[in-house]
């Protein structure tokens, strides 16, 4: 008897606050338009209708730009506001942020406004959609569950991307109700280019298309960690943009070109074929030198390499995708050999995160890349500690010159560093040109696999595995996968590609890709939401 009677003090209280909180106004109307960009972003615009029955001098409006996803990981949306409107007109506009949150408070503190007015937010949300193997999907927060009167009249309207020929491929969901509801009074509707939603409260959708028609951004993992916001007060937030975007890339051109000039003047020489690659310099070294673009490569090659050189097997299986429409892919790897002498400290580290994670530990030698996933943050820590390590190797071996500061992004790469990279040019154009050399690799036994791992941080790994294709006709004793329509070259490095991507979407990003809205969805979920109020 007693906790009922505390809850219901607690919900007295809960209601009377919200009811002075939200004296003198109330929310007829809420309309959000969502457009869905090819490039991951989100187009939102909301239509706020208010009925100011006293005084105000507006409203304020706050999107969070930070969230906690359901697997308890950060993630980030950048928020770039494009306008805000009163009843059709520009309006005054304060913005501020928070760690998490940016505020737009609208109106003028010099002037009062009654009776029915219409507010209208624009902005742009990017890499707001989230990749899944089966399906992308977008889980937003349509109007968040912080408002200080209820919102009676709800729609949201989402335009799908271009290129769904059916309606039953798109799937919908959608919550209502406070923050964490699973309630699900909502109506909702679809079509092969829309999703409607109503409600009469808070509402948060999520809508799920085939995998194909959003590509995601190469920056992504980037966008997710980061969490920047773009807003102004008088000056169009695009101009600022475009012209922040214009000096980083000139500052960016410049930089890549002065270093590129740097590192020609070291070699002096033209670059000639190298049948093989530089003597003791393992696959993820040679990225130090050839700047290959990122971990996400640097741990696939390596893994890769790890399983020609026996310490592993990588296990493909394939699975009929979401609503039946295709095949996922989805892979394995199994331990073969325990750790010993031959490997390199970063390559132990490596074989560590993968087996013997204590959150996450391989079963029977066994551990599937979704793992990863599940446990994303404690992944990222752990291939993190790798490419640092890996990072190391330029400096200890003396292929980089010791810096500090920005007078390190200067240093000239040392007569050492300059001569392998040198040596890793010429081992590319054999790779890339390898059809022109055949007496040179014919003969040499296990050469494409040998060769894959450096094939993949040089960015030539799908034309080599095309040129080795005639000689090669036995799948590899570390591959296994579904070669039932024949083995190729070719068809393996397209099954390796498919779990570099996953690697790179699933495990080396500090920021998850996304909870599902599909699985264990709620109000509040996802992207999107915060709420707002009058003042």
């Amino acid at each position: 008897m007693k906790r009922w009677f505390i809850a219901a003090v607690c919900l007295t209280i809960g209601l009377t606050a919200r009811t002075v909180a939200a004296e003198g106004l109330s929310y007829p109307d809420f309309q959000s338009d969502i457009v869905i960009g090819t490039d991951a972003s989100i187009t939102v615009t909301e239509r706020i209708t208010v009925e100011f029955t006293s005084p105000h001098h507006g409203i304020f409006r706050t999107i969070p730009f930070r969230f906690t996803t359901l697997d308890g990981s950060e993630a980030s949306i950048p928020i770039t506001i494009n306008s805000v409107r009163l009843d059709g007109a520009d309006v005054p506009v304060t913005y501020t942020t928070s760690d998490t949150d940016l505020t737009a408070k609208i109106g003028d503190a010099d002037t009062t406004i009654t009776g029915r007015h219409v507010y209208t937010v624009s902005y742009v949300a990017q890499a707001a959609t989230n990749f899944f193997d089966d399906h992308d999907e977008l889980y937003w927060n349509a109007t968040g569950t912080s408002w200080d009167a209820p919102l009676t009249n709800v729609t949201a309207t989402v335009t799908l991307p271009v290129g769904i020929v059916d309606a039953a491929t798109v799937e919908t969901a959608c919550y209502t109700g406070p923050f964490g509801s699973t309630l699900q009074n909502c109506e909702q509707t679809q079509s092969a280019t829309t999703a409607s939603f109503t409600a009469h409260d808070y509402l948060t959708i999520v809508v799920g298309w085939p995998v194909g028609l959003v590509t995601k951004p190469e920056n992504f993992e980037a966008l997710r960690s980061q969490g920047t916001v773009v807003a102004a007060t008088g000056v169009d937030p695009i101009v600022i943009l475009v012209f922040a975007i214009v000096g980083a890339v000139g500052l960016a051109t410049v930089l890549i070109l002065f270093l590129r000039w740097q590192r020609s003047n070291r070699l002096r020489k033209p670059i000639i074929p190298q049948y093989e690659p530089p003597q003791d310099v393992r696959p993820a070294e040679a990225s130090l030198l050839v700047d290959s673009g990122g971990e996400s490569k640097v741990i696939s090659a390596t893994i890769v390499d790890l399983a020609v050189r026996g310490y592993l097997r990588i296990e493909e299986t394939t699975s009929d995708t979401w609503l039946g429409l295709g095949h996922a892919h989805s892979y394995d790897f199994v331990e073969r050999r325990k750790p010993d002498a031959a490997l390199r400290p970063y390559e132990h580290q490596l074989l560590e995160a993968l087996f013997r994670q204590p959150k996450y530990p391989a079963v029977d030698g066994r551990i599937s890349l979704r793992t990863f996933k599940v446990h994303q943050t404690k992944t990222y820590e752990a291939f993190e500690s790798v490419t640092e390590t890996v990072e190391k190797i330029g400096l200890e071996r003396g292929w980089f010159a010791h810096g500090q500061g920005l007078m390190a992004m200067f240093t000239s790469m040392t007569p050492t560093g300059a001569e392998l990279l040198w040596h890793l040019q010429g081992f590319r154009l054999f790779l890339k040109t390898a059809e022109r050399y055949r007496l040179q690799w014919q003969e040499k036994k296990g050469i494409f696999e040998t060769y894959l791992p450096y094939a993949m941080v040089l960015g030539v790994a799908h034309h080599w595995s095309e040129v080795l294709g005639p000689l090669v006709t036995t799948p590899p004793d570390w591959y296994r996968g579904d070669f039932s329509n024949g083995f190729s070259t070719a068809v393996l490095w397209t099954s390796l590609s498919g779990m570099s991507t996953q690697m790179s979407t699933s495990a080396v990003s500090g920021a998850a890709s996304g909870s599902s809205g599909f699985s264990g969805g709620s109000s509040g979920g996802g992207g999107g939401g915060g709420g707002g109020g009058g003042w």
